[in-house]
């Protein structure tokens, strides 16, 4: 332009001017548009896919809950909690959008809103909105005249600031114990004040929603959605995996049938505990046997000299305590188990058995006597071990295997003296 005295059709040129730059400036290109309707587009498709995957999970995890209240009660409490926030916030922006485009086309509520092939609720889609390019409407409604103090109250800018603060505050205290999680909260809803395009400080109301097109403030609030799913999917994924990563996952089952006693005697009970017990064949404990009884149970460390117990490809450890000593004994050890991403975890694990001096049983079932001629059954039985373990013999006379039991002929003498064989020797 040029300086200095002008011709009152110059300045008029001037203005004009000056006006059509400012008209370029505001003006947006179709293109633009059009790129805004795709974004949303894909950002409404992720939204669903994302509400569906939310569905199946809560409905998981509220079976879960039904079924085991004491271990997955507390955590399901929880999960609904951020389900409720979650939709709240969801629903909220939903209405934002339906009356920002209401009030731009002035259309009435039913032709922006309405249900899709699924009978889902949804709202139309932004390539039927007319009036993608104006900006004076939701600048109106939810900032108001003055960017640097945007306006209070219902569907604004600010009431949504409050939502989405109080719902970062309900995913950040459930997922407290994921640090994580708390940083992606914080850095996916930084709402501070920030550099604008042109480089000043503006609020985050502004930024997002003063002097926008339609077509780009609905795609911000559809982000918006897009970013609360997520972390709702996040928060509750972390919430299932806190319950199972307290809890020992097994791949396999095996029935344990464990005997108070491998030995009873006549008149009492054989009692045994039966259950089933897990185990990973692709992941073993380790078990080690203190070889002198002491265990720290602060560190759950076996102290002094130890013995590692091999393991079987059951997962269980095969466990072999010779019977040396008449007396009481007892054994102690720590069990091992890691799981891939946990800590090591430690049990230990004691055991009394009692070692006696096995005694030599004969007992003839017909008489006192043996006598010569005839047949006489004998009992022959060594308690704590089974009859297939046991070889008698008798110095005079012959002792044979019946069907139950055994039969003795005696020989010549008046005395005879029968002995058993098998782990030991044993003379009666």
């Amino acid at each position: 332009m040029a300086s200095g005295k002008q011709t009152p059709r110059q300045k008029m040129i001037n203005m004009m001017y000056l006006v059509l730059t400012a008209l370029l400036a505001l003006n947006v290109s179709k293109e633009i548009l059009d790129s805004f309707v795709t974004v949303n587009n894909g950002l409404e498709t992720t939204k669903l896919t994302l509400k569906e995957k939310m569905d199946a999970t809560y409905g998981q995890f509220s079976g879960m809950a039904a079924e085991n209240e004491k271990k997955y009660g507390a955590a399901w409490r929880q999960a609904e909690s951020v389900q409720k926030v979650a939709s709240e916030l969801l629903a909220h922006i939903d209405q934002l959008k339906v009356k920002v485009i209401t009030a731009t086309e002035g259309w009435p509520v039913e032709k922006v809103i309405g249900k899709d092939e699924r009978g889902r609720d949804t709202i139309i889609n932004l390539a039927l909105v007319e009036k993608k390019d104006d900006y004076n409407k939701i600048t109106e409604l939810m900032i108001g005249s003055e960017p640097a103090k945007p306006k209070e109250g219902e569907m604004t800018a600010r009431e949504l600031r409050t939502k989405i603060e109080a719902y970062r505050d309900v995913i950040k205290q459930v997922g407290a114990k994921n640090p994580a999680l708390v940083a992606q909260v914080d850095r996916v809803f930084d709402l501070s004040d920030r550099a604008d395009a042109s480089g000043t400080m503006n609020n985050w109301e502004s930024i997002n929603f003063y002097d926008v097109p339609l077509a780009a403030g609905i795609t911000i609030l559809s982000k918006l959605q897009s970013d609360v799913r997520n972390l709702e999917n996040e928060c509750v994924g972390f919430l299932m995996g806190d319950v199972e990563g307290a809890s020992m996952k097994f791949s396999e089952l095996a029935l344990v049938v464990l005997p108070v006693s491998n030995y009873i005697t006549v008149g009492d009970s054989f009692r045994a505990d039966v259950y089933l017990a897990g185990y990973d064949p692709l992941n073993h404990p380790v078990v080690e046997l203190s070889k002198n009884g002491t265990i720290d149970t602060v560190k759950m460390e076996v102290i002094g000299d130890k013995e590692v117990i091999p393991i079987g490809a059951d997962g269980k450890g095969k466990l072999r305590l010779p019977g040396q000593g008449v007396g009481a004994k007892e054994w102690k050890g720590i069990i091992k188990f890691k799981q891939a991403g946990q800590e090591e975890r430690r049990y230990p694990f004691y055991a009394n058995y009692e070692v006696a001096q096995p005694n030599l049983v004969v007992s003839p079932t017909k008489m006192n006597v043996f006598y010569r001629g005839i047949d006489n059954p004998v009992d022959v039985s060594v308690p704590g071990f089974s009859a297939d373990k046991i070889q008698p013999s008798i110095d005079n006379g012959s002792i044979t295997k019946a069907a139950q039991g055994y039969i003795v002929k005696p020989g010549k003498g008046s005395d005879a003296t029968v002995s058993v064989s098998g782990d030991a020797q044993w003379t009666a």
